[in-house]
């Protein structure tokens, strides 16, 4: 079971779609079939956890040339693959992962979450 979400970013008016995600225009053109947006997906297993034990981060992007972590975790990512956690603190542990396509454009950027509870 997926534990996260995904958005991807284009502009200011709000629209559904869009590879799956939100799609966010900019200008009067919208959203279109031409429009590529990195997506990114991010799964943690379990979802809960006790402190000191493991879980297991999953992703996959597409169109997505490089990825950075933030939140519970840090640092550059390969656009696809997986980490195995070890949370410390009981709590709420969320991860983030944004991924750019090769020109970098943070308009075409994609962005999950994943949170991790953590049991005494």
């Amino acid at each position: 079971m997926q534990l996260g979400w995904t958005w991807m970013l284009a502009g200011a008016s709000l629209l559904t779609g869009c590879g799956g995600g939100v799609c966010i225009s900019i200008g009067p053109g919208g959203c279109g079939p031409a429009d590529v947006f990195v997506e990114v997906d991010l799964v943690v297993d379990p979802k809960s956890v006790a402190v000191g034990s493991a879980a297991t981060l999953s992703w996959a992007t597409r169109h997505a040339a490089s990825c950075t972590a933030s939140g519970a975790w840090s640092g550059p990512k390969p656009v696809s693959g997986t980490q195995v956690v070890i949370p410390r603190a009981a709590g709420t542990a969320r991860y983030q992962l944004t991924c750019v396509d090769a020109s970098g454009d943070v308009w075409t950027r994609g962005e999950a979450v994943a949170e991790l509870l953590v049991t005494l």
